[in-house]
């Protein structure tokens, strides 16, 4: 996946996940402190999990385009983001500045 689509599929499964734990943990009968408790562990840990699996799905899929004759990675430095985000230029852009 292009990192713009990876990050929107990220926010949306993590956004997912919090409203299953958050539901789960409101049917418990949890005191609040022992109820955030949870869900702050609870949260960091299905978070690393889902970003491990996230990662590793998306290097795959990468690596099965990349197979396929389609390079993502390298038509991204072709895209401009001043503009139009996507338009293709001519000429790679300079490193993105975080």
């Amino acid at each position: 996946m292009r990192t713009a689509t990876f990050a929107i599929v990220s926010a949306i499964v993590f956004g997912i996940a919090d409203l299953i734990l958050n539901s789960w943990l409101g049917s418990g009968g949890f005191g609040w402190n022992i109820r955030t408790g949870i869900w702050i562990g609870g949260g960091l840990i299905v978070g690393l999990l889902l970003g491990f699996v996230l990662n590793h799905f998306n290097a795959n899929l990468l690596a099965f385009r990349k197979i396929r004759g389609r390079d993502v990675l390298d038509e991204e430095r072709y895209e401009s983001d001043k503009i139009d985000h996507g338009m293709i230029t001519l000429h790679p852009q300079k490193e993105r500045e975080v």
